[in-house]
Order: C-alpha cells, then structure tokens, then sequence
C-alpha cells in the first residue's frame, strides 16, 4: 500500500487512524529503549504526514537534513531509503554509544554520569573538548548543549585527578552561553554540584578551596539575579559536597575549619538542613587532624551540637557515633592525660543514655575500644592498664547479666593486649600472658569471638620483647612456636607467624643479655627466611644491633657479614633489604666496640661509603653526628697509633660540612667534642702526648667558644682526665688549667660524680682542697656534700655514695698523694 493510499485511507476511517496514532505510540516507546528513533521517525513520518514528522525529528537523537523527506516521495524513492536504512542503523548505533541512544528527555534534568561510562579517561576527555569547541560562545547547539551537561556527572563520577578541571571548564562554557544569551540554555543545581563534588573528590591539594569557589561563584551568580530560572539557589547537597572536600582532605591545614564555616552558613540559609552526619563528619575531621587543641575543638562542636538541638534543630541531636569520633579524637591527640578526657566522653554516653533513654548513645564495642586506645596511647602510662582492666571486666559483666547487649569480641581483648603492652608496667608482659590465656580459655569453651588471632600473640611477643626479665626471651621464644606449631600442624590460618611476629621475637633476643642471644636472633631470621617470609630492613637492622651490643669477639664480622647480605639482596633487586644509615651506624658501632686491629679504619671505610652513597642520591644513607661520634670512638677505643690527630681529623670535617654545605644533622654535638677528648685522654705513646694535650686544649676551648653546643659533665670529666694524664705535675700550666675548668663547671652546673671523680685523681690534694673548701671529705665525697646549684644541670645517673670499690680506690690514691 503507498503512502498516498494509506493517507486516502485514514481520511475515509477515523478508526484507522487511531489505530495509526496507537501505532506510532508505540513505535516511540520502542525508539527509547532500542536507540533506533531516527529510522522509525522517517518512517511514521511517511505514514502520519509531514506534522509529526517534524515533530519527532526535532526529539531525535541524531537527527539530519538528509532524513527530511516530503509525503510526495514516490515508491523509488522509499525503495532507495530502504536500501540504505541498514548502513544507516549501523552509523546511528555508533552515535548511540557516544550520545546515548534514544529518546532523550529534557536537558540538564535527571542527569547521570553513566551515559559516558564505557569511554576511557583520554577518550572522554577527547569528546569533552570537541563539544567546547565546535561552537563560538552563544552559538553551543541543542545537541551540544546537552552533551555538556550530561559529560558534568560523568566527569564528576569519575573522581580523577583531572575531573574537577575538566568538570569545571564544562559548567564555566555553560554559564558563559548564559550570560551570550544562548536561549537554548537552562543551569541546574545538579550541574553546579556535579563540579564541586568532581573537586571535592578529585584527590589534589586545591580541590577542597576549588569546590568552595565554585559554591561561591554559585551564591553570587544567584545574587546577582534571583531568578532560578537563570542561575539556580544553593542548596544543601551543594554545601554538603563542599564541605565533604574538606573532610575528605583533613591533613590540609585549616581544613576543619573551613569545613566549620561552611556547615554554620548553611545553618543560616532559608529552606536548607544541617543534619547529625555532617556534624559528625566535621568532628571526625578535627580528629584526624590529632592534637589536644584539635581534640577540644571537636567536643565544642559536639557542645554546639547539643545547644542547636535544644534550640528546636532536632536533626543534629548527637548520637553514638559524635561520641565515639570523639573518644577518637582524644585518643589521637597525643595529650599526656588524654585516656582521662576520652572516659570523661564514655561517661556522657552512658549518662544521656540512662537519663534521656535514648539507645542511639548506647556505648557499644568500638566505644569501648576506641576508650581501650586512648589508654594505650595515652603518654600518662601510670595506672592504665588497671583502667583497662576493669573496663574488660565491667563490658563482660554487663554483658552476662543482660542489661547490656555488647559483648566484648576479639577486638576488645586485643584492644586490652594493647593497653597492657604499652603500659610500660613491670609486669605487662605477664599480663598480657595471663590474658591471652584467659582468650584462649573462653575460646575453648566456645567463645568463639574470642578466638586469639595473630594480633593477639604479636601484642604478646612485642610486650616480652620490651620485657627486662631474663626469662622473657625464652617465653617469646616459646610463644612464637606454638603459632608455627598452630599454623603448621593443625592448619590455623589466622595465627599464621608474619613479619612482625619473628621482628618481635627477634627484639626480644636482640635486647637481651643472655649468652649468644645475638646468635639467636640471627637463627631466628634464618628461620623466618627459610619459612617463606621476606625478612625487611627493620629485620636486619635488629640483628646488626643485638650483635654491636652483644660484646662478642666475633661481633663485628658477624654485623659486616649481614651488612653485605642486604647489600647482595638488594642489589638483586629486593628494596624492603636496601641498607639505611641506622643500618651502616649499627655496624660501625660494632667496629667501635671491638679491640680487633684495623677497626677504626674499618669503622671510616663504612663512614666514606656512606658518603658515596648520599652523594649518589641515597638520601636514606646519609652519615648523621651519630655516624662520626661512633667512628671518633672507635679511634678513641683502639691502639692506633695518631689516634688524637685522626679523631681532630674527623671533627673538622663535621665542621667543614655544616658550615660548607649547610648541613645540621652533621653539625658536631657534645658527644663530638667528648669523643675527640677522650681520644686524647686515651693517649698512650709518649711521643704522642704531646700532640694530644694540644688537641685537647684546642678542642676544649672550641667547644666553649661554639654557639650551638654547651660543655656538659661529660666534657668537663674527659678534659680533666685528659689533664691529668698528658700534663705532667711539673707544667705550670696544669693547675691553672685545672682551677679554671671546675669553676667554669661550676658556674654552668655541671659537676657530676664524674666530673668529682677525675677531679679528685688529676688535682694535687692543696688544689683539691682550696676547690672544694667546706665541702670537702675524705673518700666520701658526693654531690649531696656539693651546693645544688654546681650540679642543678646534670643528667647523669648519680650514685648517692661511692661505692665500697669507689672508696678503697679514694682511698689508696688518697695515700699515694699523701706520701
């Protein structure tokens, strides 16, 4: 049947032609789910007239010149068209991917960010500038126009890095469109917020001020005209997105508080609501921000809170979790006293819910183990593991009498390990063994939430690895073969040995002083190697420590021998191993301590590399004044020969650094200045004492002429040493030089049992006594016998009396200098 009998037809029939309309009615409904309108369109146009041709074809997806036909066409020419309308699905099935297909409704309205979703980032992008710049300002197409709006949520959703910039630069065409006059263009709140959340999440440091400009810009464009028909009224999502920026970023500084602006300005805006979650967002902010002002800053907003709800704003009433985010705040805020604040916290939990039976404050597990936290950080140690300990006791108890529903899990009780370990108690390592007993008692009872996991037992070990009992090594030792025997033998999973656990374990040797304790940690790391887990630095550099303070023969070799272990590992490509300055110091420490010959160049071999290292780039190897005092006191240790002038050698170099190169972590310290005169006190040769009285003389008066180090009771003793033992009586020099560093010693408040000591052997008994005046006595001389204000400045251990050894030596020299 032709197009022209077919319209003859509907004329002659009215029910013919509601049949055709009902046909096309649903010919549409099927355009919007198959994406193929444009051909149906050309279609019903043939078959309705030229009237809803027009009218479907400006609703098309995709629309085109070439698909306008008149209802005169002859049957050739609907032949022809049929022809082609396969090439042309096809084409228009590829538009369907870029523009979405179908019957689209009203621009700028329901937007969504999944039309785009099946484009790359750099595909997207590519689309997103063509639609910018096809057009000249105040000449963007209806199809343009909507291709704009609909890439603002999918840029938004993406949450790239770029996605605010890009997200922006769409909203900032449209408003320019706007103000050109561009009568096909409406702004829409959603297109506002899909740029601030696109920055708000898009992860760079401006994001948050960006979205905050935005909703600026938003305000003023709305101000300048109020019509939301032109430029549409912030609303609460638009505030909440950008104030979500800033909590998302909360290391940024300043951000809780711009977070804080934001959330009282919407308070005061007609027809928007605050509501608890945003407050609580806000407090969790200032709570990772840590630090006790930040802390007090988070429970005056809770306070802010209470005082708009009893006002009448009954959507901002605090709830369990404005508590708990602040028990987290105090327990991140590093205050000594801290633990007392978040239980002052808890107990406004349980106090408003008893009071105003209100359940939504009820404390639950993790109110209890944030408060478990904050006793474990808290610096004020005295007394909280007691704390904890009746918190653990009272959560159970409420629990089995049912007047509450929280049961303490294996979270709680790890929270408990925790607070014991740190304690720093005597006996926190046996608490900690006495409850993880208990755990595993319950756990075999059929507690099964209690089970003890490997959190558990690595508390446990790090507790008996700081724990100064002999036994205590053993006990982790053993501790750690019960998880491999667990894991090993009956295949338990969730106690399976990590890193932390032999790095624990190893501690506990590698502090101990029992017989071939370094040995053991070494074995140890073996151990942990040959079960499949990669060892790292830290596993190394406890190791290397334990066998520096071992005291052992071998000590040094052993630690050079693991040195050049991690070096062969990492140089194979293993960077967890690589070698750090901690790393080198350990092992030129060793070298320091033993009397091996050809330690101290040892020691300055591994000091050169690690300069060679630093200046290759490893900024992780560079030599600090640890690193020279420890190689100074290995010249000071050995019998070299020259070992004054070497030690000089090394303290001029520091110098020339610091002073050359602006480096303070190479600054010489007062433990510098005591290591190069203890090399010249130490100074045997007699053809070498001369030299070495120099240095001393000339490396004492340097330290007392230096801005950045004080002369401590250190100092002062090693130079009278020195003194004593390069000065012979005879040098007239020697009493002068005496008399002037105790007065000097005494005036900074420095004269420790040291300083007493030396001064004692070095000074001839007429000095002695003129010095100390009154206050002198015969072999029991202390610094109680002293005026407070010579020693108001030491920060040496001081015995009281002078031990019964002590005293025969006075007493001995006493009457050697007698006679």
């Amino acid at each position: 049947m032709t197009m022209q009998y077919r319209s003859a037809a509907a004329k002659t029939h009215p029910l013919l032609l509601l049949q055709l309309l009902l046909l096309a009615y649903i010919s549409i409904c099927v355009d919007a789910f198959t994406g193929t309108s444009q051909a149906r369109g050309v279609s019903l146009s043939r078959t309705v007239g030229p009237k809803w041709k027009s009218t479907h074809i400006i609703r098309s997806s995709s629309s085109s010149s070439s698909d306008s036909v008149s209802d005169s066409s002859s049957d050739s020419d609907n032949d022809s068209y049929a022809k082609g309308a396969q090439e042309r699905a096809a084409e228009r099935k590829k538009t369907k991917q870029v523009h979405g297909g179908g019957i689209r409704p009203m621009w700028g309205k329901n937007l969504h960010g999944s039309a785009y979703a099946f484009l790359n980032a750099q595909e997207l992008l590519t689309f997103t500038e063509r639609t910018l710049q096809n057009s000249p300002v105040g000449q963007m197409t209806p199809q343009e126009l909507h291709d704009a709006a609909r890439l603002l949520p999918s840029w938004s959703k993406r949450q790239l890095p770029e996605s605010g910039e890009v997200s922006e630069r769409l909203l900032q065409r449209l408003i320019a469109e706007q103000k050109a006059g561009n009568p096909r263009v409406r702004l829409y709140v959603n297109m506002f917020n899909s740029v601030i959340n696109a920055w708000a999440k898009c992860g760079r440091p401006e994001g948050p001020r960006r979205a905050s400009q935005i909703l600026e810009q938003m305000e003023q464009l709305y101000q300048s005209k109020p019509d939301e028909n032109v430029f549409p009224r912030p609303c609460t999502k638009c505030y909440v997105s950008a104030i979500d920026g800033w909590c998302r970023n909360s290391n940024l500084e300043g951000a809780p508080k711009e977070a804080e602006t934001l959330l009282e300005k919407l308070g005061t805006l007609p027809n928007q609501t605050r509501s608890t979650k945003h407050f609580n967002a806000l407090i969790n902010t200032y709570a990772n921000q840590r630090g006790a002002k930040n802390a007090e800053r988070a429970e005056r907003v809770m306070s802010r809170m209470t005082e708009l709800y009893d006002a009448g704003e009954k959507n901002v009433r605090p709830n369990r979790i404005t508590y708990n985010t602040l028990i987290k705040a105090w327990a991140h805020s590093g205050k000594r006293g801290a633990a007392k604040n978040a239980a002052r916290i808890f107990r406004l939990m349980e106090q408003e819910a008893f009071e105003t039976d209100n359940t939504d404050v009820e404390p639950d597990g993790i109110s209890f183990s944030l408060l478990l936290l904050a006793l474990a950080r808290d610096r004020e140690k005295h007394g909280t593991a007691i704390i904890a300990e009746e918190m653990l006791d009272r959560m159970q108890r409420l629990y089995d009498e049912g007047t509450s529903e929280v049961r303490p899990d294996i979270v709680t009780y790890n929270s408990c390990l925790n607070v014991y370990a740190s304690s720093g108690d005597r006996d926190a390592a046996d608490k900690c063994e006495k409850l993880l007993a208990r755990m595993e008692d319950m756990y075999g009872q059929g507690h099964l939430d209690i089970k003890p996991d490997v959190v558990s037992y690595n508390t446990v070990l790090n507790a008996l690895a700081q724990c100064s009992d002999p036994s205590a090594v053993w006990r982790a030792q053993n501790l750690l073969d019960k998880m491999e025997t667990l894991y090993n033998e009956h295949g338990d999973d969730s106690v399976k040995p990590d890193r932390v656990s032999y790095n624990s374990c190893m501690h506990a040797f590698a502090r101990s002083k029992e017989l071939a304790a370094a040995q053991k940690a070494e074995e140890i790391l073996n151990r942990m190697e040959q079960a499949g887990i990669r060892s790292d630095r830290y596993s190394y550099n406890i190791v290397i420590s334990g066998w520096a303070n071992s005291g052992d023969i071998f000590a040094a070799g052993k630690a050079d021998a693991l040195l050049k272990r991690m070096q062969e590992l990492y140089a194979d490509g293993d960077d967890t191993v690589k070698p750090d300055a901690l790393t080198y110091n350990s092992v030129i420490s060793a070298w320091s301590r033993t009397r091996e010959v050809g330690a101290p160049q040892k020691a300055e071999e591994l000091l050169n590399e690690m300069f060679a290292l630093c200046k290759a780039g490893d900024k992780e190897a560079c030599p600090d004044a640890y690193s020279f005092t420890t190689v100074i006191h290995a010249w000071s240790r050995s019998k070299e020969p020259d070992k004054a002038r070497q030690a000089q050698a090394l303290l001029r170099r520091m110098e020339d650094m610091a002073d050359g190169e602006h480096n303070k972590s190479v600054r010489p310290n007062v433990y510098v200045y005591a290591s190069v005169l203890n090399a010249c006190a130490h100074t045997f040769a007699r053809e070498e004492r001369s030299e070495a009285l120099n240095i001393a003389i000339e490396t004492f008066s340097e330290l007392h002429k230096s801005k950045h180090v004080k002369a401590n009771h250190v100092t002062y003793g090693t130079f009278l040493r020195a003194i004593g033992h390069l000065m012979p009586d005879r040098d007239e020099r020697k009493a002068p030089f005496i008399k002037h560093a105790f007065h000097q010693c005494c005036k900074d408040g420095q004269v420790g049992d040291t300083v007493l000591s030396q001064l004692y052997f070095t000074a001839k008994p007429g000095l002695y006594a003129e010095l100390l005046g009154p206050h002198r006595r015969d072999g029991t001389l202390t610094t109680r016998d002293i005026p407070k204000e010579w020693a108001q400045n030491v920060r040496e251990k001081q015995s009281h009396r002078v031990s019964s050894s002590s005293s025969r030596l006075y007493q001995q020299h006493g009457a050697r200098r007698r006679r």
